[in-house]
């Protein structure tokens, strides 16, 4: 995770977050001179601990959920591409309210569910060659 946020520009930790149980974990990632309160782009980890024998239906149902709010939030969606072999994976870019994410849901290890995603305010700040790196967490070609 955080080889990938110095890949994408976003080195500096800016927040980080778990519940008392450790199940659900959130990461953010900045440039190094910004804050989570003030950033061009931010690259977000959340992760999720799952019974290893429901990684694959939680993996999907956390495809589907993010579907459902992006629709419910009426976010101008351009891709959402899911894979449902073993294990599911999905690739996704959207605008909402003015901010652009490209991102992926996918299980990095048994147990574990993952959405990584990169955001900025403005066309440009993600560039193709963050695409590609965010795709190949999931084999996606660039």
């Amino acid at each position: 995770m955080e080889h990938l946020a110095r890949d994408l520009g976003t080195p500096k930790v800016g927040y980080t977050a778990r519940n008392d149980a450790h199940t659900h974990s959130t990461f953010e990632f900045v440039r190094p001179h910004e804050t989570v309160k003030n950033w061009t782009k931010l690259f977000t980890v959340v992760a999720t601990r799952v019974d290893v024998a429901r990684t694959q239906k939680e993996t999907r149902a956390t495809i589907q959920r993010l579907r459902e709010a992006l629709a419910h939030s009426h976010a101008e969606v351009s891709a959402y591409d899911v894979r449902e072999q073993t294990p599911p994976v999905a690739y996704f870019k959207y605008v909402i309210r003015g901010e652009i994410n490209v991102g992926v849901v996918f299980s990095p290890l048994p147990s574990i569910v993952t959405v990584q995603q990169v955001a900025a305010h403005q066309a440009g700040v993600i560039t193709a060659g963050d695409v590609r790196r965010i795709k190949a967490l999931v084999g996606y070609p660039g």
